[in-house]
C-alpha cells in the first residue's frame, strides 16, 4: 500500500548533474503521523523530483499505538510505488504496543536486521539517509554501509543512551550505557554527515563523540505550512462536540502519551483547578493513556477530556480550539530530545507552556520566539498555578504570544527553509 503524498506531485526536474541511487531508511513514515516521518517522506519525494532513483525502507505502519494500521498485513518485505515517484519497501519488525523497554528493543533490532539485509543485497546506493531507531538498528545499517563503501548520513532525533538515562531505564555509569555510547560514537564518527535537530545535540556530538564540526549539521524538523489549514468555525464545532463551553479556558496536550511525555503530571495540575472553568484535553495515544484516564477518574476531574485516536484531520480544529498548549517533559528529557509537538503548537498559532530545563533547545526556541512560558519539569503545582494565572488573562495577550510562535515557525520550522538544507547535505555526501 502506498503512502498518501502531502502535496501535489510535480514533474521531476530534468537532467540532474548525475542521477544518483538514493536510499532513505526511516523508522517512522507516513501514514504514521510524526514530523520526523514526514521529513523522511519529503526528502524522498524531493530527491525523486530532482530525477534521482529513490527507495524507502520503513516498518509496516503502526505508530503511535503499536497496532498495525488497517489495510496492512505484515510479511518479510512488501514493495509499493509511492505517489511521489519513489519505491517504498515495508520491512518486517515486531510491534511494541506496551512501550516497554524489551518490546522496543525487539522492534528496534528486528527492523534493523531486515532493513540492513535489504541494504546489503540491493544494488549499491550512492547515498543512504538513515532516520532509524538509534543504536542497534542504526549501527547495523552503518556497518553494512561501511562494508559496501556507501556514504551514510544519520539523522539524530534523540541522543542515546542519554535519553534512556533520563527516563530511568539505566544508570549513568552502567556497562550498558558505556557499550551504547561506544557504539553511538563509532556510528557517528563513521558517518559522512550527521543531521541534528538542536544546537545542544551538535555540541554533544562534537565534544563528547569526537565528530568534526564540519560533519555535524543543525537542521530542525519541519512541517508543511498547509498541513494545519484552519477552517473558520471548526474550533467552535469541536468545542461543541466535546461539550466545552465557548468561553471556558482550554489547555490542550497533543501527541504521544508515552512514558517520557509527562502527560500524567497534567492531570495532577488540573486537580488544583476544579474550582474554575478550565478544561484539559489530552489528544493522542500511547502506553500511559490509560494511567491518565484512571488518574482523572480517581480525582473526579470531569473537565479532563481525552481524544483518541487523534487523526490528521483533527489537528487544526483541536489546536484551533485551545487557549494554550502544553509541552511537559520528565526529568532531564528536554536535554536529550526536542519534542516535535512544538512544531504543531507554533504552526497553530497557540501559546505554549513548556515544562523543560531553562538551557534546553525547547526553552531557547520559545524564548527566541516569545511564544510562551518555560517552567521546570515534574512540577504539577507550578503548572497549575500558571494555568490559573493564564485563565484570567486577557485573551488578546495569549493570542499575541501564539502569533509570535507562528511567525517563528514560518521562518525556522518550514519545509521551504529546511528541506533544501537536508538535500544539499545528502548530495554533497554522495558526491565526495
Amino acid at each position: 500500500m502506498a503512502t498518501t503524498q502531502t502535496e501535489p506531485v510535480r514533474s521531476p526536474l530534468k537532467h540532474p548533474k548525475r542521477r544518483l541511487r538514493c536510499m532513505v531508511i526511516s523508522a517512522v513514515f507516513p501514514p504514521e503521523f510524526t514530523y520526523s516521518g514526514r521529513v523522511s517522506e519529503q526528502i524522498a519525494y524531493e530527491l525523486a523530483r530532482r530525477g534521482h532513483e529513490v527507495t524507502v525502507l520503513a516498518p509496516f505502519p503502526n505508530r503511535p499505538g503499536g497496532q498495525l494500521f488497517a489495510g496492512y498485513r505484515r510479511s518479510l518485505y512488501r514493495r509499493a510505488q509511492a505517489a511521489g515517484g519513489y519505491a517504498l519497501i515495508h520491512c518486517f519488525s515486531t510491534l511494541a504496543p506496551s512501550s516497554k523497554m524489551i518490546s522496543r528493543f525487539f522492534e528496534n533490532i528486528t527492523f534493523g536486521l531486515t532493513s540492513a539485509c535489504r541494504l546489503m543485497t540491493c544494488k549499491r546506493p550512492d547515498i543512504v539517509y538513515s532516520n532509524s531507531w538509534p543504536i542497534v538498528a542504526t549501527a547495523l545499517m552503518a556497518l553494512v554501509a561501511r562494508l559496501r563503501g556507501i556514504p551514510f548520513v544519520v539523522a539524530v532525533q534523540d541522543v542515546y543512551p542519554e535519553s534512556l538515562i533520563t527516563q530511568g531505564h539505566t544508570q549513568t555509569q552502567s556497562l550498558l550505557v558505556r557499550i551504547m555510547r561506544a557504539i553511538d560514537r563509532n556510528v557517528a564518527q563513521s558517518a559522512a554527515s550527521l543531521i541534528v535537530i538542536s544546537e545542544r545535540f551538535r555540541e554533544l556530538y562534537i565534544q563528547n563523540r569526537g565528530v568534526p564540526d564540519s560533519r555535524v549539521h543543525l537542521v530542525h524538523n519541519w512541517a508543511d505550512m498547509d498541513q494545519q489549514t484552519f477552517i473558520p468555525g471548526s474550533d467552535l464545532a469541536f468545542r461543541e462536540k466535546k461539550q466545552i463551553p465557548r468561553d471556558a479556558f482550554l489547555a490542550v496536550y497533543g501527541g504521544n502519551v508515552g512514558p517520557a511525555s509527562g502527560a500524567e503530571g497534567l492531570v495532577d495540575a488540573f486537580v488544583e483547578l476544579r474550582d474554575i472553568s478550565a478544561y484539559l484535553l489530552v489528544a493522542g495515544a500511547g502506553s500511559r493513556l490509560q494511567a491518565c484516564r484512571e488518574k482523572a477518574d480517581q480525582f473526579h476531574c470531569e473537565r479532563v477530556l481525552f481524544l483518541t485516536p487523534w487523526k490528521d484531520e483533527d489537528t487544526a480544529p483541536v489546536l484551533g480550539a485551545a487557549d494554550v498548549t502544553l509541552l511537559p517533559t520528565i526529568s532531564n528529557q528536554s536535554q536529550v530530545s526536542v519534542p516535535s509537538k512544538l512544531i504543531s503548537y507554533m504552526l497553530a498559532g497557540k501559546p505554549v507552556i513548556a515544562q523543560v530545563h531553562q538551557d534546553s533547545e525547547t526553552a531557547r526556541m520559545l524564548e527566541a520566539a516569545d511564544a510562551g512560558w518555560v517552567l521546570p519539569p515534574d512540577e504539577p503545582r507550578l503548572l497549575g498555578a500558571k494555568l490559573r494565572e493564564l485563565a484570567s488573562m486577557d485573551r488578546h495577550i495569549l493570542a499575541e504570544k501564539g502569533l509570535n510562535g507562528r511567525r517563528f515557525a514560518l521562518e525556522n520550522l518550514s519545509r521551504e527553509s529546511n528541506l533544501p538544507k537536508s538535500i544539499r547535505i545528502l548530495l554533497d555526501a554522495a558526491r565526495h
